[in-house]
């Protein structure tokens, strides 16, 4: 069981440094979000195996934490640009 969850655990971080390097290079959109979101969710699976490490809990809070302001952020410029067009 424990080769599961590091197959999984790793292919989490994975996709968390792919979308971490977009966001470091100001990449804020829709894709990066996805990626972040995955991640979140693979980091979820984990726990099925067992408790997650404070190291990858932490990670997985502050993954949700950067999808929420992905999308808000995202939602702010939609509605800047509504307005701008009235």
């Amino acid at each position: 069981m424990e080769e599961g969850s590091a197959i999984v655990e790793i292919f989490a971080l994975k996709l968390f440094k792919k979308a971490d390097d977009a966001d470091r290079q100001a990449i804020y959109d829709q894709n990066v979000a996805k990626l972040y979101k995955a991640s979140a969710d693979l980091m979820e699976v984990t726990k099925q195996f067992g408790d997650l490490s404070d190291d990858v809990c932490c990670l997985s809070y502050l993954v949700i934490c950067k999808v929420v302001n992905i999308f808000c952020s995202d939602c702010r410029e939609t509605k800047i640009r509504q307005m701008e067009s009235i």
